[in-house]
């Protein structure tokens, strides 16, 4: 277990920079809440990945392909390859081809994938309320932008793209 009272600590060291801080911060939040999600759909049999694949299919909607659902989750597109083959053996997804001019695969949520889909985001989003709610609507409202911006940075510097992938 992390030695939480010397992590804090170490914000006051002058070797740590703040932005670093900050970034340790992050993926501190984001390694706990994943984890914490893990916890919470135990019971369904399904990763958070794969919640997060079902949620991201039913937002998408008829044009989800997986290249469209790795943007979507900022996963490789063999990740999510190997995340749909496994959510296809638990019959939770489809996968079909397209239009014939349009080769690009489809995929859909089978009724066993929106069936836990719904129980699963359910599970995820009360969750995700409880943390949340701990922040007044003037720092939830000042706090969105900001995380937006660190993550379109973020993706500038991985990528020359000029598109808009994120959705939110």
């Amino acid at each position: 277990m992390a030695d939480w009272k010397r992590v804090e600590t170490m914000k006051d060291r002058p070797s740590i920079d703040q932005d670093f801080f900050v970034y340790i911060l992050i993926c501190q939040i984001a390694h706990l809440m994943d984890k914490a999600i893990q916890k919470e759909l135990k019971q369904y049999g399904v990763t958070s990945r794969q919640a997060a694949v079902l949620l991201a299919i039913q937002y998408i909607g008829k044009e989800a392909t997986p290249g469209l659902i790795a943007q979507w989750l900022t996963l490789e597109p063999h990740a999510i390859s190997q995340i749909l083959t496994r959510m296809e053996k638990k019959k939770l997804v489809r996968r079909a081809s397209g239009e014939s001019r349009n080769r690009s695969v489809r995929v859909t949520l089978t009724e066993k994938g929106q069936r836990l889909k719904y129980r699963s985001g359910e599970k995820i989003f009360k969750f995700i309320h409880s943390i949340m709610s701990h922040l007044s609507e003037e720092q939830f409202q000042q706090l969105k932008p900001e995380l937006k911006l660190i993550r379109e940075r973020v993706f500038k510097h991985l990528t020359e793209k000029k598109e808009r992938l994120f959705p939110v």
